[in-house]
């Protein structure tokens, strides 16, 4: 009844406790795991007989790297089954029953999405829980109808392609519930090249901005409302200053300012659609996820971005 994807490139250290998550599920039976093998340094064949009696599993492999986005699409078109559940290769699921409290969920409710609550992990062990988060593809429970009757995919990105792809489906209108049960344990790693890295980072503010540009077009080729279009561009604009330059220091910093700018003009585009109250009321959507975020009016944020420009 549910289709698990998990993209995997050099996975092989975390792989194991994931699908071990998924092997002690109260609803395992129903379960079918679809490992995208994005061209690892060795396969993942190995697997199929530690976990041959415990869940169906199925292991398809890139002959190039294609990316996180393209991995989860190849997932998407590959498995048949009425919902969807996509799960980072170093991530958990947190409870046995995980997965049962989203499938009772949709089930009951008829829904096009359900949102369970997220934990990360911190620094020093330390736990945050986040609840209604709908701007990434952790900790949710897809319909494929939904996601078939629009097509729905992610773009030919490993930045920023779950929140894109969750902008598009929120754009869409979709019925969301929403549960407390905990459904995704999702690890940091402090050191990681997204952390510490500026090159990085620069480079994903840029992705992010392609990203969006992709968000626009495959929005409007649907007809959808121009006004949720344009609050979730401006979300992730606001992503881009208040989280990537957290991690930036100059002369970084002042490169980064001026592509926001012209960021802005992807928003800007769609200016006339907005009711001037609507620009009072678009609040970053990140806020719960990372709690510096501070709510934020469009013309607050265009302030901001003009005055850091030299």
């Amino acid at each position: 009844m549910i289709d698990i994807i998990i993209p995997a490139y050099n996975a092989h250290k975390t792989i194991k406790q994931t699908l071990l998550s998924v092997c002690m599920q109260n609803i395992a039976p129903i379960l079918k795991v679809y490992i995208i093998d994005d061209c690892s340094d060795k396969p993942y064949d190995y697997l199929k007989d530690l976990f041959k009696e415990k869940i169906n599993l199925t292991i398809i492999r890139n002959e190039v790297n294609k990316g996180t986005g393209v991995s989860r699409n190849i997932g998407i078109e590959a498995s048949r089954n009425p919902y969807i559940f996509f799960l980072d290769s170093d991530d958990l699921l947190p409870s046995m029953y995980s997965m049962g409290n989203l499938f009772n969920t949709i089930e009951k409710e008829q829904s096009d999405l359900v949102v369970g609550v997220m934990c990360i992990q911190e620094e020093n062990l330390r736990m945050t829980y986040i609840k209604n988060n709908k701007n990434c593809a952790a900790s949710k429970l897809y319909s494929r109808n939904f996601i078939e009757k629009h097509n729905l995919r992610f773009p030919n990105s490993s930045n920023h392609e779950d929140g894109i792809f969750n902008n598009l489906l929120l754009v869409a209108r979709p019925k969301i519930s929403y549960i407390d049960n905990e459904t995704y344990f999702y690890r940091l790693n402090e050191n990681s090249t997204t952390r510490k890295d500026p090159k990085y980072l620069y480079n994903s503010l840029k992705e992010l901005a392609k990203n969006n540009i992709w968000f626009s077009i495959e929005a409007e080729k649907r007809k959808y409302n121009k006004s949720d279009i344009a609050a979730y561009l401006f979300q992730n604009i606001c992503y881009s200053y208040f989280i990537i330059l957290d991690h930036l220091d100059e002369p970084n910093i002042q490169s980064v300012y001026r592509n926001l700018v012209l960021f802005l003009s992807l928003y800007m585009s769609y200016d006339k659609f907005l009711l001037d109250e609507d620009k009072y009321r678009i609040y970053c959507g990140y806020i719960g996820v990372y709690k510096h975020i501070p709510p934020i009016s469009f013309y607050e944020f265009l302030g901001r971005i003009s005055n850091s420009v030299k």
